[in-house]
């Protein structure tokens, strides 16, 4: 094979290799702890879904107070509750009100946008913000957890704006644990 054979097969090539370097959003899915039946409902969307087979990202969420769950969003930095975040856990404890045996687990989150130890110091401040709201509103502390996760664990997969968005959040999940 001659020189300018060799070159025109690498340029060819290199080419073809071109085309897969093109950026393609990553799609996001929700990764947190659904239900039975609402991951019933996931599937039974995804297979009905045509734009979804397509790579669209997963858009039916709702941020508010679902059943016995709330996520409360954060801005960029943010651990202080802001008025609409009481007012929902406000929804939430009166909806624990109403057990009379239950757990709490509250989950925070940081995205990966800064340094690792400030995202985790983040995720512990936006935990403890949420729990000690909470036990102003007269929970019972023995029923509340707290667990803070940092960037390598997000409750959102996906390295987008909407995804580290997402991951600006803390998850109060409630059980009733009456038997």
């Amino acid at each position: 094979m001659t020189n300018s054979k060799i070159l025109i097969a690498i340029a060819l090539c290199g080419m073809s290799l071109a085309g897969c370097a093109r950026q393609y959003t990553i799609p996001t899915i929700e990764t947190d702890n659904w239900t039975p039946q609402e991951e019933a409902v996931l599937q039974q969307e995804r297979a009905e879904s045509k734009g979804y087979a397509r790579g669209m990202e997963l858009a039916h969420y709702d941020p508010l107070l679902r059943g016995e769950r709330a996520v409360l969003e954060f801005e960029s930095a943010k651990y202080e509750l802001t008025y609409e975040q009481r007012k929902q856990l406000d929804a939430f404890s009166a909806e624990a009100s109403k057990y009379d045996s239950y757990e709490i687990e509250v989950r925070g989150y940081a995205n990966s946008v800064g340094k690792e130890e400030d995202n985790k110091t983040l995720a512990e401040r936006r935990t403890n913000a949420v729990t000690s709201y909470l036990l102003s509103q007269h929970l019972r502390p023995a029923d509340i957890t707290s667990v803070s996760f940092s960037e390598y664990e997000p409750a959102v997969l996906g390295d987008t704006d909407y995804g580290r968005a997402r991951n600006r959040r803390v998850e109060v999940i409630l059980t009733n644990t009456a038997k």
